[in-house]
């Protein structure tokens, strides 16, 4: 799944989700909630491109 392909009120509505979806978990006495995993063969590329081009 790609943000990319939502629009404004998607994106929202998924992080709204993702807020409460964490607060439930913590609330419900977890320690930690991780919300997103940025996974795949592009994960983390383009801050990669971006520190090699800043770090120039």
């Amino acid at each position: 799944m790609s943000f990319g392909r939502l629009d404004n009120a998607q994106t929202a509505d998924v992080f709204a989700v993702a807020r409460d979806r964490a607060l439930a978990l913590t609330d419900a006495g977890a320690r930690h909630v991780q919300v997103f995993v940025n996974h795949g063969p592009d994960a983390g590329r383009r801050f990669l491109i971006r520190t090699r081009r800043s770090s120039r």
